[in-house]
């Protein structure tokens, strides 16, 4: 841990992931409250979740090959830079389409600037500390987490209007002020670029997962985990109309869920093994997740929800950090971004259709049956997983 404190641009890293991060909150939860005030449905704000998602998702698919190409960091820098600018585009829309094509615009742009950081972070750090530097960078998620959705519901009823997305777009533009300090050289951007081959490179990259005993344990077990967090983000809105009659509890419970990553990322902080040996922990932690998301959706009171989304994040926060710590440990830098790319358009694939089912296509009337259903689900399905494991079958 002590040589992270002396990595200056890993704390740059860390700086500007905050900013950006915040910027994605503050957003996230202004409109969010917006939706839920001039149109007072909670359906409506987890269908413009849920077409985010599918956005990310398709520009997943080509941004993994850009990023393998391209300068990470400018790539970083290019996608804040245009993001504050967008952000600022909703002062003059008030139309929800209008409001829905900016939001999916945005989202593009996020995921530009999700996988390039993520597929920059290696760079920077020794393999032997991703751990420790995958918890702090997580830690920095959750700060933003905890942060943000207070700071997003305060500025938006503080600020009303044109300031509320000024003062947004400004933490989007000072995160790519950021990293236009940093200089850690990408070496394999510097050979000869070669030749555009999606579906070759596609294939490689699946061929590299799926013969990958350990990269395939962590991978299903994630799809597992990001179906059940589609129903769950799809079902916040509806917590947030129950706590409240405006909905701007949603902040509070998106808080609460933040401060729960926050604990486990510090938790994971003290692992000293490799990633691939705290598989059992990684199963424990996902189940921890599903049980509390899943008991959240039967109290009614808000207190009470607000402890039990709480230890759910907990879980959630010790299974991110050892799963991007396994694929970072684990991948070839000279095709991480895909690596990133094609395993994020599958776990958003999943997110999304948990999303949009609930959102659309089922009765938000049985949507704690539907919770407990998926918390089952992902339990049953870890469990599974782990008599494999232990049967030393597909794993």
């Amino acid at each position: 841990m002590r040589k992270l404190f002396y990595n200056k641009l890993f704390f740059l890293m860390c700086f500007s992931q905050i900013t950006s991060d915040l910027c994605l909150w503050i957003n996230y939860v202004g409109i969010s409250i917006w939706i839920l005030k001039k149109f007072n449905s909670p359906s409506l704000v987890a269908l413009f979740i849920s077409f985010r998602m599918l956005v990310g998702f398709l520009a997943s698919l080509i941004i993994g090959h850009l990023i393998d190409r391209y300068s990470k960091r400018m790539l970083m820098i290019f996608s804040n830079i245009t993001r504050g600018l967008l952000i600022l585009s909703y002062i003059f829309i008030q139309d929800i389409k209008l409001v829905f094509l900016a939001g999916l615009t945005i989202a593009i742009f996020e995921k530009v600037f999700d996988l390039s950081y993520n597929s920059y972070f290696p760079i920077i750090i020794e393999k032997n500390t991703l751990m420790k530097a995958n918890s702090v960078k997580k830690m920095a998620s959750s700060l933003s987490a905890i942060i943000g959705p207070v700071v997003g519901g305060g500025l938006f009823a503080i600020c009303q209007g044109s300031n509320f997305f000024i003062i947004n777009s400004i933490f989007s533009i000072i995160s790519a002020v950021l990293i236009i300090f940093l200089h850690a050289k990408e070496t394999h951007i510097d050979s000869p670029v070669k030749s555009f081959n999606f579906l070759k490179d596609t294939l490689t990259v699946l061929k590299f997962i799926t013969f990958n005993i350990n990269f395939r344990f962590f991978l299903i077990i994630r799809m597992i985990d990001a179906l059940g967090s589609g129903v769950y983000n799809a079902a916040l809105p509806l917590l947030g109309k129950r706590y409240s009659q405006d909905g701007e509890f949603l902040g509070t419970l998106l808080m609460a869920w933040g401060i729960g990553s926050f604990v486990g990322s510090l938790i994971t902080a003290r692992f000293k093994k490799q990633t691939s040996e705290y598989k059992n922990t990684y199963i424990i932690a996902t189940i921890t997740m599903a049980f509390f998301m899943g008991l959240t959706f039967f109290l009614f009171q808000k207190h009470l929800g607000l402890l039990t989304i709480f230890l759910g994040g907990v879980g959630d926060g010790v299974c991110e950090v050892l799963y991007y710590s396994f694929l970072m440990q684990n991948t070839p830098k000279d095709i991480i971004g895909k690596v990133y790319s094609i395993t994020n358009c599958i776990i958003l694939a999943l997110v999304f259709l948990g999303t949009f089912c609930i959102s659309y296509l089922l009765s938000y009337d049985t949507v704690s049956i539907i919770s407990l259903e998926t918390s089952l689900f992902i339990i049953l399905g870890c469990l599974i997983i782990f008599c494999l494991k232990v049967k030393k079958v597909i794993f």
